[in-house]
């Protein structure tokens, strides 16, 4: 119902980006390049093709730079912007 456009970013908050341990439908790999510990909370940095993703987990789990993990959103928490809007 809504417009049509043909360039389009996305974004999601980096909380809202999940780990998980099993595929589930509509997730998807990415490898781990960095992480900053945060005290209870960890920054990750994933590479999924040329899309760099920013994740921030509680309680993070032991993970090795350059494991490939699998990662998952729910996709109401996807952000669709018009590229026109970014200028």
């Amino acid at each position: 119902n809504g417009k049509a456009y043909s360039n389009c970013a996305a974004g999601i908050r980096p909380e809202r980006i999940k780990i998980v341990d099993e595929a589930v439908p509509g997730s998807f790999e990415a490898v781990l390049e960095e992480r900053t510990f945060a005290g209870e909370s960890c920054d990750w940095i994933f590479r999924a093709g040329e899309q760099k993703l920013f994740v921030r987990e509680s309680a993070p789990a032991k993970r090795s730079i350059g494991s490939v993990c699998r990662l998952y959103f729910e996709p109401e928490f996807l952000l669709s912007v018009n590229a026109a809007e970014l200028d």
